[in-house]
């Protein structure tokens, strides 16, 4: 679309400016979706150190394997669906 229907500018360029204006600053962290499927255990422990808490080699493992696509799959089949 060409930054046409945005006075700001193309998403690419509204996510430049406050990726540069936030580089390495200590309360930023950057997290990237693929970084996430890459490797979640590494991507967790990151954001467990930024936010001060444990992150111990077991806590990381459950985490990532609680919060998996498949297990989430499962979970949802078994929640039944609201009629709205």
């Amino acid at each position: 679309m060409n930054g046409d229907t945005c006075p700001h500018g193309s998403w690419g360029e509204n996510v430049g400016t406050w990726l540069t204006a936030r580089h390495n600053h200590p309360r930023f962290l950057l997290l990237k979706y693929e970084d996430m499927v890459d490797d979640a255990r590494r991507e967790m422990t990151r954001v467990a150190s930024f936010l001060g808490l444990d992150a111990d080699a077991k806590r990381v493992a459950d985490a990532v394997e609680r919060s998996s696509a498949e297990r989430m799959r499962k979970l949802e089949k078994r929640r039944p669906t609201s009629a709205g």
